[in-house]
């Protein structure tokens, strides 16, 4: 099946990067865990069976609100960065703002954060960032990103270290280009998040913890939003060439990019989002369109079969959760190597069979 979706953080020159660290003999995803539904496992190992390295899945029923699991070298407890499927979660986080009356579509950047000398992006609205309207690049072409890119294209360094302060300085050097054209950006979903923690007084962890990860039970999701949160034991993932990305941490670009969680409390968050149990459920309404046959509301993307998705791609992990209102089925998909699981994923979303 074609399906045309839009990438996220790290498309910009995933393949270019080589000699780092120590590859990876082969493509070969990890033996199945037991304990794994075996029609699952089975259909899983099918989808992903080269490419791959360690790998979760979940499939979730709404109608009978049952979640079924595989794993292939990992457990449900084993985490994952999920790159850009944190948006959804900033998507809900606005709508529930504005529910609240702390912002509306129309706020803003200038009035919440302080790069108001770029009169250009200070007019720019809550509503065009999250609909990717925003005119802003993906990623800013500052000459510290500039150099941070390639030591993370040569060196496998962490691509967003950036401090909140250091991102707004970095947004006071972009003019939005093309306002009002889709252009997916995650400047723009990172302007987002910190736009609706000053709404609220807080900062976005803070925010994303209290309205979102404790209320949802969330317990094995997290932002790594400084440096010193990443540790030895924080888990690394590898490129398509199999070669070791350190994590991504910084509280800059934390909204769109730092995220970690494992495959239950992303099945877990799946089915609370299919049976409405989360705040800001309207932030799944679609509302522009952001290419043929394809709709974007609050950072959800709607595809032409009316399925409500979010993809990640990170330095060293890959990441899908696609919810199908029509059958109740949901698909988490969770990989610690930066290859794109998306046709898997969709594939085992539409099995009738699971």
């Amino acid at each position: 099946m074609k399906f045309k979706l839009t990438y996220p953080l790290l498309t910009l020159g995933l393949a270019a990067i080589v000699g780092v660290a120590t590859a990876s003999p082969t493509n070969a995803l990890s033996a199945p865990t037991a304990g794994g539904d075996p029609a699952l496992t089975a259909a899983a190992q099918a989808q992903f069976g080269s490419q791959y390295r360690n790998l979760s899945v979940a499939k979730i029923d709404a109608n009978t609100g049952t979640i079924k699991y595989a794993n292939f070298g990992a457990t449900n407890a084993s985490e994952y960065e999920i790159g850009s499927v944190s948006k959804t979660m900033v998507g809900l986080l606005m709508a529930d703002a504005i529910s609240r009356g702390e912002v509306t579509e129309n706020t803003t950047v200038g009035s919440k954060l302080p790069i108001a000398s770029n009169l250009a992006q200070s007019t720019l609205t809550l509503r065009e960032l999250a609909t990717h309207r925003s005119g802003l690049p993906s990623l800013p072409g500052t000459i510290d990103m500039q150099l941070q890119t390639l030591q993370y294209q040569f060196g496998g360094a962490n691509l967003v270290p950036f401090t909140l302060d250091q991102f707004i300085r970095q947004a006071r050097q972009v003019t939005p280009k093309d306002r009002g054209v889709y252009k997916y950006s995650n400047m723009a979903v990172a302007l987002e998040g910190h736009m609706l923690a000053k709404g609220a007084n807080t900062n976005f962890k803070t925010l994303t913890q209290n309205r979102l990860l404790t209320p949802l039970g969330l317990t094995q999701t997290r932002f790594l939003t400084a440096t010193s949160d990443v540790t030895s034991a924080t888990k690394r993932g590898v490129n398509a060439s199999g070669s070791t990305m350190q994590p991504f941490a910084g509280e800059g670009y934390a909204p769109a990019a730092t995220a970690r969680s494992t495959v239950n409390d992303m099945a877990k968050y799946a089915l609370k989002v299919m049976k409405s149990q989360v705040p800001g459920i309207g932030a799944l309404t679609p509302r522009v369109t952001a290419a043929p046959g394809q709709q974007v509301g609050y950072n959800w993307f709607t595809d032409s079969q009316g399925r409500k998705w979010h993809n990640g791609l990170t330095g060293g992990f890959a990441s899908m959760l696609m919810l199908n209102p029509a059958t109740g089925k949901g698909i988490v998909v969770l990989s610690d190597k930066a290859v794109i699981v998306d046709n898997g994923a969709i594939a085992l979303l539409e099995n009738p069979a699971l």
